[in-house]
């Protein structure tokens, strides 16, 4: 009796959640998605690990105004570039007078940022 019951209330279960994915399919979302500007953001930093010099790149493909900063192990930003005309950051920072370790590189666009560590050693 008790795995009658047990199959009944299985199949019910079963029953409801199509139900419920055939309404989800019939009505469908009509939310508008949020799109991630983040997504168009690039950046990147090359070799990875350094030990004399970085390359950072950062194209901009829809030509907005880009920052970037690039903070030291301390937390120290030593690097504010801005890109205002459209064009890509390319950039080479030397390292030879900076301390070994890790490095931060941030790169901002309206209310968006992307990030990219290195390390110099």
């Amino acid at each position: 009796m008790q795995y009658f019951m047990i199959g009944i209330c299985s199949k019910q279960i079963k029953r409801f959640t199509i139900v419920l994915l055939l309404l989800g399919l019939i009505t469908g979302c009509n939310d508008k998605p949020d799109i991630d500007r983040s997504a168009d953001l690039q950046l990147t930093a090359f070799p990875n690990p350094a030990t004399t010099q970085i390359f950072i790149y950062a194209p901009n493909p829809n030509k907005q105004a880009l920052t970037l900063q690039v903070f030291d192990p301390a937390g120290t930003m030593f690097v504010n570039q801005n890109a205002l005309d459209g064009k890509a950051i390319d950039l080479r920072i030397t390292l030879d007078d900076k301390p070994k370790g890790s490095y931060q590189a941030v790169l901002i666009s309206g209310g968006s940022s992307v990030q990219q560590k290195f390390l110099k050693l």
